[in-house]
């Protein structure tokens, strides 16, 4: 399944922009199928679907084997069980923040199963009772850019859940995505130690203003850069992902994934949380 964008098509109405779209698409694959489509998949290492073969015999993929042994046998289901198992605990169990945006612009954002406290209570399946997370409501509550919802450590999904539903509110404020991730960056810095995978979790509308603008931007991609944390932004709406702006540029620079509209955000996200957790579900 290849995905097709381009800039405009939501203009492109009634039935002459049906046929653009088609033709566009009708285009593209005959490109992928093509000359030009094939070198480009043999520089990647692809196979020929029918043969097996390597499509370029001279062409050399780093982490591809030119003749990989053919399987025996297919996996059953309790080796892919422990397969799977043995992956999710490579390295130990995780820890993941979260950082849930509780600023006054997410009031429309935070009802329902895909508003922020719902799509957080969905990825909570990716942790499992070793894990330890914490979440943090990212606003200004006087006295500093967060409240503490959860504490960090090991949590059963039940109490965490209960604990986000009873404390998680929309607050009469603005939020400082740049002071609040600054924060977050300390607090995984001092749970580096022992080598346990670790992640941060920013679910925002992604409105950030100055808050993520110029030097205070900048100080956040070092950061993020230099930590070895990676940040996953969930952005509640179209458009946050985009090229250049900055959730994207956070998520790009730490090794993380943005999320938007155009994805299943709650699919993905819990997907990225189980990379990292040992798993609930």
């Amino acid at each position: 399944l290849v995905r097709v964008r381009w800039d405009d098509a939501d203009g492109e109405d009634g039935e002459d922009g049906d046929t653009a779209r088609d033709a566009a698409v009708a285009s593209f694959r005959d490109w992928l199928a093509g000359t030009e489509g094939r070198e480009v998949f043999a520089r990647q290492g692809f196979r020929h679907p029918g043969t097996g073969e390597p499509l370029d015999k001279d062409q050399e993929v780093e982490g591809v084997s030119y003749a990989p042994s053919p399987l025996d046998e297919s996996a059953g289901r309790d080796e892919m069980e422990q397969a799977l198992s043995a992956y999710q605990a490579y390295g130990g169990p995780g820890r993941v923040l979260f950082l849930l945006d509780s600023s006054g612009s997410m009031a429309g954002l935070w009802q329902g199963p895909s508003g922020g406290p719902g799509l957080l209570r969905q990825t909570l399946g990716g942790l499992g009772p070793e894990d330890e997370y914490g979440v943090w409501a990212v606003a200004d509550t006087g006295d500093g850019p967060y409240e503490t919802l959860l504490g960090f450590g090991r949590h059963g999904r039940k109490d965490a859940e209960e604990a986000v539903d009873e404390r998680a509110r929309v607050r009469d404020a603005s939020a400082d995505p740049h002071a609040a991730l600054l924060a977050a960056f300390d607090e995984m810095e001092d749970r580096r130690d022992d080598g346990r995978p670790r992640m941060i979790v920013h679910i925002t509308d992604g409105r950030h203003g100055e808050n993520l603008e110029g030097g205070r931007l900048v100080e956040v991609l070092d950061r993020a850069e230099a930590s070895g944390v990676p940040v996953t932004v969930a952005v509640l709406g179209s458009g946050g992902c985009d090229e250049g702006r900055p959730d994207r540029r956070i998520a790009e620079v730490s090794g993380g994934r943005c999320l938007d509209a155009g994805d299943d955000v709650g699919a993905s996200l819990h997907d990225e949380i189980a990379r990292i957790g040992t798993g609930d579900d």
